[in-house]
């Protein structure tokens, strides 16, 4: 992976926003309610960076790949999860994928998204009808597990709770949330995962309810600098959190100029003739996941394809 630089950037504050972008697991309610809270403020400005996002891709990648992270925060081992929209609205379609390592990546299928005003002057919903895929994959098992439901609000953070209703019929809520500055530059980002266990009792869930109707916004409260773990702590004092682990998530894409090389290897011999004949020279291969850029000069062409 070729990760761009952003503005202003050194290698101290670098380490410093990378070591605060973590996300943080914890119990409360007697342990009948789990939680996860992620800080992704540098994730999604990375993200935004090296896609040349503008500010409502930046929003849209930003959020599928907080509740991503948030989804993947309870797989062990080498787990990974991949969330897949497919709609028919302008957005076309979003894939991102986190694993239990705490990296996550992925694209948009319409970058720039173009909202197109209608005959009646109004403009199209952004996913309109459509689907949403879930996958699990676990190393060293021969199938992953694959659940699909309809969209049904056309937003990412309503229409993951739904999903985890709908498919695993858990009491679920999440809040996903990036903030922005005047020119349209990310400031902060967070999202937030809550799941009632096996006795949580109605009124415990009643009060998250109540407390999540009044949630501030998980961006704003990161990009002022707020503490994850002391907002934990403030936000469900009644219910008494207390904190398991937290670990650093990233954005990250394990792809190098090594796996297209295979990738070009495994070409048919018509496609490899094609190019290694006829270029274009350097040839360009950019990820789908990151966005980052390979190039292959002609002689490396040749000796790979020959």
């Amino acid at each position: 992976m070729i990760k761009k630089p952003l503005p202003g950037d050194n290698p101290k504050k670098m380490y410093k926003e990378r070591k605060l972008d973590r996300i943080h697991r914890f119990l409360m309610a007697g342990d009948t309610v789990r939680g996860y809270l992620v800080r992704g403020s540098r994730v999604v400005r990375e993200i935004k960076a090296n896609h040349s996002f503008g500010p409502l891709e930046t929003h849209l990648m930003g959020q599928a790949s907080l509740g991503a992270l948030l989804m993947a925060a309870n797989l062990k081992d080498e787990g990974r999860i991949r969330l897949q929209w497919e709609c028919g609205g302008p957005v076309g379609g979003i894939s991102v994928e986190a694993d239990s390592h705490g990296t996550v990546r992925g694209y948009l299928q319409n970058s720039p998204i173009v909202m197109e005003e209608g005959d009646d002057g109004r403009y199209p919903d952004l996913f309109g009808p459509g689907f949403l895929t879930v996958t699990r994959v676990f190393e060293g098992k021969a199938e992953p597990r694959n659940s699909t439901v309809a969209l049904q609000y056309g937003t990412i953070a309503k229409d993951l709770t739904a999903y985890h209703l709908e498919s695993e019929q858990a009491p679920t809520a999440m809040a996903l949330s990036v903030a922005f500055d005047k020119e349209g530059n990310p400031t902060g980002a967070g999202g937030l995962f809550l799941q009632a266990l096996p006795g949580a009792s109605e009124e415990v869930i009643e009060g998250l309810e109540g407390t999540l109707e009044n949630l501030p916004s998980l961006g704003e409260a990161f990009a002022e600098g707020k503490d994850a773990e002391a907002l934990i702590l403030d936000l469900f004092a009644p219910q008494a959190p207390r904190f398991i682990d937290s670990k650093r998530v990233e954005f990250f894409c394990p792809c190098d100029s090594g796996m297209f090389e295979r990738y070009l290897k495994g070409l048919s011999e018509e496609d490899r003739i094609e190019i290694r004949e006829k270029g274009p020279f350097p040839l360009e291969i950019t990820c789908q996941n990151c966005s980052s850029v390979y190039y292959f000069e002609e002689s490396v062409i040749r000796k790979l394809l020959s």
